[in-house]
């Protein structure tokens, strides 16, 4: 997705919702004080969301708990750039003219309606990028509340709703058991049962 997006702060955005999991608020609020380059994290502390009237309200995140999330090598450059001759209460994200982002103004931006076209994928939210590391981080063997923790769900079963949806766990886990245990696949012919 992110290489039909064209280079600039809004692309800028949208990798950090695909690689930190962070909601649209979260990210559109974090500061340069938030983002710990030496030890590779985010600290998500706040969160805007509308107050109606056109304003926005800071407050902390959805689950009203703060949260580290990872920031992974693909991320690393664009936040360091970003945070480049920033001042430390200053916002990472802001667009092209040094505005707040949010989703409207990015979708706006970036041609959302365009883009899902060309991805074959009309029913894609930006709030969809969040559970695309979700799935990411099953994929590379996190833990169940190791991924709650970084998404900050509120309860399992939420976070379990990225778990169920991968239906090759249990071909891929095969694979993983049968290299621990040094065996070889025994693949059952059509009409047998193993």
């Amino acid at each position: 997705m992110l290489d039909f997006v064209g280079e600039g702060p809004h692309r800028d955005y949208l990798a950090a919702l695909v690689y930190t999991g962070m909601r649209t608020g979260e990210a559109s609020a974090l500061r340069v004080s938030d983002v710990d380059l030496d030890h590779g994290v985010i600290n998500v502390r706040r969160s805007f969301s509308q107050a109606g009237g056109g304003k926005v309200r800071e407050q902390s995140p959805k689950s009203h708990k703060q949260r580290t999330v990872p920031l992974p090598a693909a991320l690393r450059p664009i936040l360091v750039r970003r945070l480049d001759g920033l001042g430390r209460n200053e916002l990472v994200f802001t667009g092209a003219r040094g505005g707040r982002l949010n989703p409207s103004n990015v979708r706006r931006a970036v041609d959302w309606d365009g883009l899902r076209s060309r991805l074959e994928r009309p029913d894609l939210r930006i709030h969809d990028l969040r559970h695309t590391l979700a799935t990411l981080l099953f994929d590379a063997g996190a833990a169940a509340n190791d991924v709650q923790a970084i998404l900050g769900h509120s309860s399992m079963q939420v976070t379990e709703k990225y778990s169920r949806a991968r239906s090759d766990a249990a071909v891929r886990a095969n694979g993983a058991l049968d290299r621990l245990l040094g065996g070889t696949r025994v693949v059952a012919t059509e009409g047998e049962t193993r």
